[in-house]
């Protein structure tokens, strides 16, 4: 780690706002162990609650931290729920700064699920953390796939406030990236964000025999989170229409949750097909191993549905095995398909309107043989650029918005929280306003009682 600034010979040091990279199931994980894979000049400093602490088989330019929260914050933080996500995340601000208290770091990168930057900004100084750039990373907005989930009318206010502070973090960073052109806002100014080529984080080799001879019945599958913003009910609404004699079996697999009322995900996904008169059966969470076996077979029809999603990494990988591929229009491998491998032929899906997706699906499986063939015939054919070391680069030396300093330290981390346990926050403001040296040492102190 570093704790002065850089001379002309030293990596590149990165500070990520995200944890345990390399053993968390999620897209944005996902693209973070690429580019720490494919960017082995830059050192990443990221947090973890010990899972990447017991790897041994990270990456030379791969430094996980184990987050200094102490004694006596983990019993306020235990009683939050969702509904407190504006305390629990300034509680983890002051944890993050303090975790890198007195050190120097050229990018400090959030990526849009975690909308903590402002809190960030406003905490740093209090540690002596210093940071030359800003970077936000647009790998989806925290408070988008709230307003997409079961729960979000309960959790209006939440999603409000959420929504808030993202606002914030996009006005006091100096550089934001996105990683399709769907998905590539506007910086404050009008700046277009840069958007990464996401032929730098995979590499696509020759395509692999299927596992087992080509079935006249293929298998369905949704592979994700089981989460409303990912589509696993657009799915079951999409099988819904499609004659069963056209495939064998339809399935889900991914990570479930429990809802606000305590039903979990995929009870609400199967309630939902059998009312349908569906056959859905859940294979739960996979590992790779399995998802190499069972889907990603090379013949198979996958299906990404999402209502928003920046990339999404299964896609990829059917079209990496062969597998055919139905993908929402709301997902940017679907842009990014569509505008460098046009010859690929991929079924669109609308959210909006399943009907001619279902249609496309329909037609594709009564001629499947054929249609198989001409499907792995054009994934051979693909010409993928190779990746470029570093490319991240482009990214960390970026030239910054020239206000987002002075937009940087707003109000929003001294704005009062919603949550009903928010009094340990007061206190933590108190003291920094007494003085930010207290502070830094006083979390000291906390810290060697654990």
């Amino acid at each position: 780690m570093a704790s002065q600034p850089r001379n002309g010979s030293a990596p590149l040091q990165v500070l990520l706002i995200d944890f345990d990279l390399f053993s968390t199931i999620g897209g944005g994980q996902s693209f973070y162990r690429k580019i720490i894979e494919r960017c082995p000049g830059i050192e990443f400093t990221y947090f973890s609650t010990g899972a990447d602490l017991m790897r041994a088989d990270l990456p030379a330019n791969a430094r996980p931290l184990r987050l200094a929260e102490p004694r006596g914050v983990g019993r306020y933080r235990r009683r939050l729920d969702t509904r407190d996500m504006v305390t629990w995340l300034q509680i983890r601000a002051y944890a993050i700064a303090a975790t890198v208290e007195g050190q120097h770091y050229d990018c400090v990168e959030i990526p849009a699920y975690v909308p903590i930057g402002a809190l960030l900004a406003e905490t740093f100084p209090l540690f002596g953390v210093t940071a030359e750039r800003w970077v936000v990373a647009l790998l989806g907005w925290l408070s988008v796939g709230m307003a997409n989930g079961y729960d979000a009318k309960a959790l209006a206010p939440v999603i409000s406030d959420v929504a808030t502070l993202e606002h914030d973090m996009l006005a006091m960073a100096d550089v934001t990236y996105a990683i399709s052109d769907l998905y590539a806002d506007h910086e404050p100014g009008g700046r277009r964000s840069i958007v990464i080529d996401m032929h730098d984080t995979t590499t696509l080799g020759p395509l692999p025999a299927p596992r087992s001879a080509v079935k006249a019945r293929p298998d369905i599958w949704f592979v994700g989170r089981l989460d409303r913003n990912k589509g696993p009910d657009l799915f079951v609404d999409l099988m819904a229409d499609i004659p069963p004699a056209l495939y064998g079996s339809c399935l889900v697999a991914g990570p479930d949750m429990v809802k606000e009322s305590g039903e979990s995900w995929s009870r609400t996904l199967t309630a939902q097909a059998a009312g349908k008169g569906l056959q859905l059966s859940y294979a739960g969470t996979m590992t790779d191993a399995e998802l190499q076996e069972r889907v990603f077979d090379g013949i198979n029809v996958v299906v990404v549905p999402s209502r928003t999603d920046t990339f999404n990494y299964v896609a990829l990988e059917a079209v990496e095995r062969g597998n055919p591929l139905v993908v929402s229009r709301r997902a940017g491998v679907h842009e990014f398909l569509s505008t460098h491998h046009p010859d690929l032929p991929v079924i669109a899906l609308d959210p909006e309107d399943l009907g001619p997706a279902a249609q496309a699906l329909t037609s594709f499986l009564e001629h499947f043989q054929s249609r198989h063939s001409a499907y792995r015939a054009a994934r051979a054919a693909m010409d993928w650029r190779a990746p470029r070391s570093d490319f991240m680069l482009t990214v960390y030396r970026a030239a910054p918005v020239p206000s987002s300093r002075r937009r940087r330290g707003s109000a929003a981390f001294l704005r009062k929280p919603r949550s009903r346990a928010s009094h340990v926050v007061h206190s933590l403001r108190h003291a920094a306003r007494r003085a930010p040296g207290w502070l830094a040492r006083r979390w000291r102190k906390m810290r060697s009682r654990s």
